[in-house]
């Protein structure tokens, strides 16, 4: 059973809503009108003069903590009292703002950064883990490595961290970010940052080791942050990897393989754990929020999907449409989680 360690339905929506505040607001400042007009009608129709007063502080300082958390305790409180649907649709508007007009990336004369994660849970311990060391220099000296189960949240994590304001604040020359897969066409992704840094010479070069050498004279004295996702080949990685005292770089990768080819020390080398029972039951009754289910059942699921945070979204989308078109989602989950078909 989950209920003492799961926050009960209300608790769960407050926790979202102040998690969605704090990872979207300055995010959605570079994104339009369409984000922002959201919460600030949804201010208006539940009137709040702090709250009014602290989304005008974001709009002109979208670093301001204060106002950051005025926002949120604003918008927890128009939630409290309401019924259960009236939360639902609140908390679904407001995450909703993350989808409207939002690109996958944002491309600006200071980085190039992913677009921010729609949801990120339990994730608080590594991500203050890894700007200690990233704040700390540590991957100046070497690459700093998260690797990692596929489906684990790497990806998620990146873009968390390449969206972070005090990593921002530290590296004010840009953060640089490219998501390699397994067949990437290298000299387009680095001429893309050349183009950034307002140099549109590198697909003229001959070939990959001139590319990188010109991306390396192009960061020279900048501090900068570099982040490279989903590395399938070290090979592939190494022409990002700028080579300048004042740059850090972070890689991702799911291959044991890749990780031995940069040979990290045990400083550099972090191993990202899957979702614990408590985070993953939180994640699943956010995606299935409507649907009706005992705890027992859930956790069961949660068990076969081993904490996985992608298994988790893929199984809680599923239940959810499911029970939309009339199925029984006790039913389906105890079938899902007998099956194990994500194993």
């Amino acid at each position: 059973m989950i209920a003492e360690s799961l926050p009960e339905g209300s608790e769960i929506t407050h926790w979202t809503v102040e998690a969605t505040i704090k990872h979207s607001i300055p995010h959605l400042l570079q994104y339009g009108t369409k984000g922002i007009n959201r919460i600030y009608q949804s201010l208006k129709k539940n009137p709040g003069k702090e709250g009014i007063e602290a989304f005008k502080a974001l709009a002109t300082d979208p670093t301001d903590p204060e106002a950051k958390r005025k926002l949120a305790i604003a918008i927890r409180n128009i939630l409290e009292g309401h019924d259960r649907k009236d939360i639902q649709d609140a908390r679904k508007a407001i995450i909703s703002m993350l989808d409207e007009g939002a690109p996958d990336f944002t491309r600006s004369s200071r980085g190039l950064i992913p677009r921010p994660p729609r949801r990120f849970i339990g994730r608080d311990e590594d991500v203050d883990r890894i700007k200690e060391l990233i704040l700390g220099k540590q991957c100046i000296r070497e690459p700093l490595i998260l690797t990692g189960y596929p489906g684990v949240g790497k990806t998620t994590l990146i873009a968390e961290l390449a969206n972070d304001l005090d990593l921002a604040a530290a590296f004010p020359d840009g953060i640089f970010w490219t998501a390699l897969n397994q067949s990437p066409h290298l000299i387009n992704k680095m001429s893309e940052w050349g183009r950034i840094l307002g140099d549109e010479n590198l697909l003229k070069l001959p070939g990959i080791d001139e590319a990188s050498k010109h991306l390396d004279n192009l960061f020279m004295n900048r501090r900068s942050l570099i982040i490279v996702d989903d590395v399938w080949k070290s090979s592939d990685a190494w022409p990002f990897i700028v080579q300048d005292e004042n740059c850090c770089s972070v890689i991702s990768t799911r291959l044991n393989e890749v990780v031995n080819d940069f040979m990290p020390s045990s400083n550099s080398l972090i191993s990202i754990q899957p979702l614990s029972n408590k985070y993953a039951a939180i994640l699943f009754r956010i995606l299935t929020d409507e649907a009706d289910y005992s705890d027992s059942s859930c956790m069961e699921l949660i068990k076969s999907l081993e904490g996985l945070p992608l298994s988790i979204v893929v199984a809680g989308r599923l239940i959810a449409r499911e029970y939309r078109s009339g199925m029984d989602a006790e039913a389906l989950i105890q079938e899902l989680a007998v099956c194990r078909i994500w194993a």
